[in-house]
């Protein structure tokens, strides 16, 4: 199998049973002569436990059809998977399998490690589906925090804005209605005074009432 490292491809559980479960014929073409007798399965974001792995026999049928056989249905109950289930693999060389598992609802799933042995080797199982943080999802909730900050610094922004606007203007009209308001007692109070000085000179007198 060496050349193939990297190498992806998915397949769906379509088999209640979880005995088997069948590999791309393309995959199997490309072992043409090189047909592995068992490889080694392993959850993808394994982190510390990279050696924790599953031991599966490859078995073929008589069209040629290769399939993960016996150690299958361990990992398969191990891992709670079930009919339906989008599985992703991709080979890292030396038999070893890398398995993303999907569920129904297209969401990967993530599993508590467990320190157990698997099949006489060093290969722990993962027993307890849990719910983990993608980055995808961290992504969405730095983002989403980010929306929101904004939207609320714009929106405290705009508040402020808006007030101050609302107490230049308040101002500006009661310094014009104040100005205009002396500006008319100032007319009005100077007319008053001439015509009363006219008045006087007109009578001689400067009696005011």
């Amino acid at each position: 199998m060496a050349g193939l490292e990297g190498f992806d491809f998915f397949e769906i559980v379509i088999e209640k049973s979880c005995s088997r479960q069948r590999l791309p014929d393309k995959f199997a073409k490309m072992l043409a002569g090189r047909e592995p007798h068992k490889v080694k399965l392993r959850e993808a974001g394994s982190g510390l436990h990279r050696l924790c792995w599953w031991e599966v026999l490859v078995v073929f049928d008589g069209e040629g059809h290769m399939y993960l056989g016996p150690g299958w249905e361990h990992f398969a109950r191990a891992h709670e998977l079930q009919l339906g289930y989008f599985l992703v693999f991709r080979y890292d060389g030396d038999a070893m399998f890398t398995v993303k598992m999907f569920d129904n609802t297209m969401c990967r799933m993530y599993y508590q490690h467990d320190d157990d042995a698997s099949n006489g080797s060093r290969a722990g199982m993962k027993t307890r589906s849990g719910v983990g943080m993608t980055r995808s999802s961290l992504f969405w909730l730095m983002t989403n925090m980010l929306w929101w900050w904004l939207t609320t610094t714009l929106l405290c922004w705009w508040r402020m804005t808006t007030l101050l606007w609302w107490w230049r203007t308040t101002t500006l009209l009661w310094w014009w209605q104040t100005t205009t308001t002396r500006w008319w007692w100032r007319t009005t109070t100077s007319r008053w005074w001439r015509r009363l000085q006219s008045h006087s000179l007109a009578t001689g007198t400067c009696q005011l009432w």
